[in-house]
């Protein structure tokens, strides 16, 4: 078996299933990974994750899209840069 190290962003944004858990300030995926994040912040992740995955299927949809000026594209990279 083998690892590969993952950025915490790259877990929230492409990982499993998040579940929110506003109350305990906490994101986790595939309910097993558990990450502290304030509720604003983790509400946000949520958001951008599903407009990701919106980029994704339009680009999937049809492969000859051009998804480099959708928001959450910029938003990605801008994330990743900061990372």
């Amino acid at each position: 078996r083998g690892s590969s190290m993952v950025t915490p962003y790259a877990l929230l944004l492409f990982g499993g299933e998040l579940e929110v858990l506003h109350q305990r300030a906490e994101v986790h995926v595939d309910a097993w990974i558990r990450f502290a994040a304030a509720p604003r912040t983790a509400a946000l992740l949520r958001g951008l994750r599903g407009l990701l995955d919106d980029a994704m299927e339009a680009k999937l949809a049809n492969p000859e899209a051009d998804v480099s000026n959708h928001p959450a594209i910029a938003a990605l990279l801008r994330i990743l840069a900061f990372e």
